[in-house]
């Protein structure tokens, strides 16, 4: 199931002190294509913080972002993230990171795509003003 039909779903009832949560199972966020080998994962407010995130080597492939959800009440947040290689069956392996945030919201960051796009972006702009 996608997140954003997950998140459709009625929540209903106020937290209180000490309430358990309901955690979802792994939603599907969206797909990577042709991820690089480092992934930065991390608050986007301070991605030149190495305390605000973590990155993570991975063999280089197409990816599928999920994450699982949890409750309380009416009071609904991302509990865990995972990156899973197209193809492959989900298995424990050792936690990769741990990630803050103080904007409500995670980056996660292909560092070569993003050096592509700015190259490639670099070179348009360039192309439009020069000719």
């Amino acid at each position: 199931m996608r997140i954003d039909q997950f998140l459709q779903r009625e929540f209903a009832g106020s937290p209180t002190k000490g309430m358990p949560g309901a955690e979802s199972g792994w939603l599907d966020i969206c797909f990577l294509p042709g991820a690089g080998q480092k992934v930065y994962f991390g608050d986007p407010l301070h991605t030149l913080r190495p305390v605000s995130g973590f990155k993570v080597r991975l063999p280089k492939g197409d990816y599928g972002l999920q994450a699982k959800v949890i409750a309380y009440g009416h009071d609904i947040r991302v509990s865990r993230l995972r990156l899973l290689r197209n193809g492959a069956m989900p298995r424990l392996s050792r936690k990769a990171g741990e990630v803050r945030t103080d904007s409500a919201t995670i980056l996660i960051l292909d560092h070569q795509a993003l050096a592509r796009r700015i190259r490639t972006e670099a070179e348009e702009f360039k192309n439009r003003v020069i000719h």
